[in-house]
């Protein structure tokens, strides 16, 4: 069936290329506290990119028997498509990246069911109010791209994930704690237990809520990994989203290799780490994946793109094209990581006078994220008097620059947490964020 779809492709277009992809997706749901359903959902899909005339269409299909007409449509737009210089990759000499678990085809459900049951006592043990909604689930995929240029590829890789929500309602005050994590492998329930010691952290510095607090950007205010990840990482990569510079509207356009950030500060894209979920040999277009340092030890360095951005700056892509079946091609990120400081977290904590800890936020997003600024009510935050969490903070907003505050870093912990299987953060104080409190 490829076959014909090349012979077919090879007489219409200047350039095409085949995307597939298959998986088989096992989530097992509870909510609140009970098993909810073990499901099994099986995608698999094609989308085709055709350039004629140095015009580009794209179009998909989930039917394999429908090729003809995939073929058609991609022929069809095409002749209206957005105007490309680009060359499809012909390959190269891809990482060889452990992604694939084959263990993964042989789970035991039963076994599965039986450590977030464990999960969920351990966290009524704690409060028998709590309630839990939760899924865990592993997942087996395989990608392909071949083009006219040469390139016919494929890898296997696999996922497992779990995710917990404790609800705990206390009079007219609702708290939601939520965490999870993933791995190419299957969780272990020593990662289990790394979730479940988070959300009873945040429980015990949730049993009192603090009085309000206000400050105009003097007051430290330290950003766990989860903190981090949902205030600053957003706006900082759509400042090095190449569709922005190529747009001219990204903020640090004429800032590179200059030193504008703390020099405590360096972050980078991995794709090719052992330990976070993104990796992969080559990017969604079949260009080589690679590191991108973003900044290094405070100086900016390479924004990222795929190859339709990449030539029309005249420049080569960073391996950073990503999709969906249905969608086309955008610049995007794999694993995020940053470097970790000297400090402990519990002594960012006791060298605080006053201040608050940042954890997680409402309606991250919020505010001109192009421009770099950040506006958010806190989810999760809590109050440092004199070294010591006094208590939750509760209806509170935080508001900034991104750029502002990783320039006026204070600390940054020894500690690295794996975040969500998508990046290595470790926590962060600076100053520079506005907070604002109601009475």
């Amino acid at each position: 069936m490829i076959n014909e779809v090349i012979d077919k492709s090879k007489r219409i277009f200047d350039q095409y290329e085949i995307y597939s992809i298959t998986s088989e997706n096992h989530p097992i749901s509870f909510e609140s506290n009970k098993l909810k359903e073990i499901t099994k959902k099986q995608t698999s899909g094609f989308a085709m990119r055709g350039i004629k005339n140095n015009r580009i269409g794209l179009s998909s299909t989930t039917n394999p028997l429908k090729f003809d007409q995939l073929i058609e449509n991609v022929k069809n737009l095409s002749n209206y498509g957005s105007k490309t210089e680009m060359v499809f990759p012909s390959g190269s000499i891809y990482s060889n990246i452990p992604i694939f678990d084959e263990s993964l085809s042989s789970v035991s459900e039963d076994k599965i069911i039986e450590n977030i049951k464990s999960f969920i006592d351990k966290l009524l043990s704690i409060s028998s109010n709590i309630l839990v909604d939760s899924k865990i689930g592993w997942v087996i995929g395989n990608t392909r791209i071949i083009n006219s240029s040469g390139f016919d590829n494929n890898y296997d890789y696999s996922e497992s994930y779990f995710y917990a929500n404790a609800n705990l309602i206390r009079g007219d005050d609702m708290l939601n704690i939520w965490n999870g994590c993933s791995s190419h492998t299957m969780l272990s329930e020593a990662e289990l237990d790394k979730s479940f010691f988070k959300i009873k952290r945040n429980l015990e510095w949730a049993k009192n809520t603090s009085r309000s607090v206000n400050s105009n950007g003097e007051l430290p205010v330290i950003f766990t990994p989860e903190g981090f990840l949902s205030t600053f990482l957003g706006p900082l990569l759509e400042g090095f989203n190449g569709k922005n510079f190529l747009n001219k509207t990204s903020p640090i356009i004429n800032l590179l290799g200059k030193q504008y950030l703390d020099k405590k500060l360096s972050i980078r894209d991995n794709p090719h780490s052992n330990e976070l979920t993104g990796s992969k040999p080559f990017d969604d277009e079949g260009t080589s994946t690679r590191i991108i340092d973003f900044v290094q030890n405070g100086i900016l360095g390479e924004p990222y793109y795929d190859l339709q951005t990449a030539s029309q700056l005249s420049l080569n892509s960073t391996g950073s094209g990503g999709r969906s079946i249905s969608t086309n091609l955008y610049p995007t990120v794999s694993n995020i990581e940053i470097d970790n400081g000297d400090e402990n977290f519990s002594d960012l904590i006791s060298n605080v006078k006053d201040g608050i800890i940042v954890d997680s936020l409402l309606g991250a997003g919020q505010g001109n994220e192009l421009g770099g600024e950040f506006k958010a009510n806190l989810s999760l935050g809590y109050r440092i008097i004199n070294g010591e969490i006094v208590g939750r903070v509760k209806d509170t907003m935080i508001s900034g620059n991104v750029y502002e505050c990783l320039s006026r870093i204070e600390s940054i912990s020894k500690d690295v947490e794996n975040v969500y299987g998508s990046a290595k953060i470790p926590a962060i104080k600076c100053t520079g964020v506005k907070i604002a409190s109601s009475n």
